[in-house]
């Protein structure tokens, strides 16, 4: 697996952390959500706890390398009222 572009979607705490609501970035395929996330932004999980990540638009594991995505979502927690 190589290097390639993949869309990072960022919503409402995530996006206010990360600095983005969507960017395109070059990554390496075996890499996992939570390496990726950790190298834009090191405190991530320290500041945002709960958060889910939607790979090509179905929830996933952190754990599980992105293989042939084309797309993260990062998607906080939601608390309603």
């Amino acid at each position: 697996m190589g290097t390639e572009a993949i869309r990072i979607l960022a919503f409402a705490q995530a996006k206010e952390l990360l600095g983005f609501t969507e960017k395109m970035l070059f990554v390496d395929r075996s890499k996992t959500p939570r390496e990726i996330i950790i190298g834009i932004e090191p405190t991530f999980f320290e500041k945002i706890h709960g958060a889910r990540v939607a790979i090509d638009q179905r929830y996933a594991s952190w754990d599980q390398p992105i293989e042939e995505a084309e797309e993260m979502a990062i998607i906080p927690p939601v608390s309603g009222g």
